[in-house]
């Protein structure tokens, strides 16, 4: 080899060691400090800088991390990367609300989730409210009306809240689509079935994003929101210490350090849940959610739509 040749060999050679170490290998999740180097001579790439604020992350340092994103989107509200480091911080926090609403935006912003992301599953089943976080993202992504509404409609299903399913599928139909006619014949063969067996019918309150019934805990008025989807009633830890300061709840109702029991919940229509367990979450901004699971014991609970209520069938 010549030495022209091998003069040149080597200057490329130089060159690609330079890029290597200029540039973190993404592969080998280097360290925050590797990523703080890089991005002082590339300010401009953000794949990068979420890979740097994930990085704090995976060292623990969710402050920084949190500051960072902070600045980022203070220029750009709807970087979709952005918004995803900011969820895994949400989700490191454990404020699972925050974490829902960084996804929605980063949805709404243009991106589009694969069923097997990291990101989308641990948001969708963290929260008892997976379903409707599905449907809010589905909603978003979904190009044309009478899809949405057939995806509300196959979500509703998989509740088992055949009312619910009806109307939607219905709406579906009305707006074009022309598949559904005999799925919508079966489900309003099953609605006549369980209407004749209604022995309750609890009246809600229709919100834009939820149902709210009034209720007495303990004999104090609040507000409650019914959750068709979630398993747990869940009561926000501010609430719970409103509830013993103001002797609605003893410190006996304090079940260890995660549940609170509610001696009477008056629900309405001469119903009234007794020792109703509430988990307790320590966040703020979760409202008092009660199951639908709450009044199995007394029949089969069903949100129906149409007239805004919780029918208790009887088995």
């Amino acid at each position: 080899m010549s030495y022209a040749m091998r003069y040149i060999v080597l200057i490329c050679c130089c060159m690609c060691a330079a890029v290597c170490v200029a540039a973190p290998n993404k592969g080998k999740q280097p360290t925050s400090a590797v990523y703080a180097r890089y991005m002082q001579k590339h300010p401009g790439d953000s794949e990068t800088y979420c890979l740097w604020v994930e990085a704090l992350l995976a060292e623990g340092d969710t402050a920084q991390a949190e500051q960072r994103i902070a600045y980022k989107l203070k220029f750009n509200e709807g970087d979709i990367c952005m918004l995803r480091s900011k969820a895994r911080i949400a989700l490191a926090r454990g404020n699972r609300t925050e974490a829902v609403r960084c996804v929605s935006d980063a949805v709404l912003s243009g991106w589009l989730p694969t069923t097997g992301d990291s990101l989308w599953l641990s948001v969708a089943d963290c929260c008892g409210e997976s379903l409707e976080l599905r449907l809010s993202l589905l909603s978003r992504r979904e190009k044309t009306v009478s899809s949405i509404w057939r995806a509300r409609a196959e979500l509703a299903l998989l509740q088992a809240d055949t009312l619910q399913a009806l109307a939607h599928y219905t709406t579906a139909r009305q707006l074009g689509d022309t598949t559904l006619a005999e799925i919508i014949a079966g489900l309003q063969s099953a609605e006549r079935t369980d209407s004749t067996h209604v022995k309750w019918s609890i009246p809600l309150t229709r919100t834009y994003d939820a149902y709210e019934l009034q209720a007495k805990c303990n004999g104090l008025n609040i507000k409650v929101v019914v959750d068709t989807s979630a398993v747990l009633n869940t009561i926000s830890g501010v609430e719970s210490s409103f509830l013993l300061k103001n002797e609605y709840i003893t410190q006996a109702d304090i079940v260890g350090q995660t549940q609170v029991l509610i001696r009477e919940l008056d629900v309405g229509s001469g119903i009234v849940l007794r020792n109703v367990l509430f988990n307790n979450r320590n966040t703020q901004d979760t409202p008092l959610i009660l199951s639908l699971h709450a009044f199995d014991h007394l029949g089969e609970p069903k949100l129906n739509v149409k007239t805004n209520t919780i029918d208790i069938i009887d088995r």
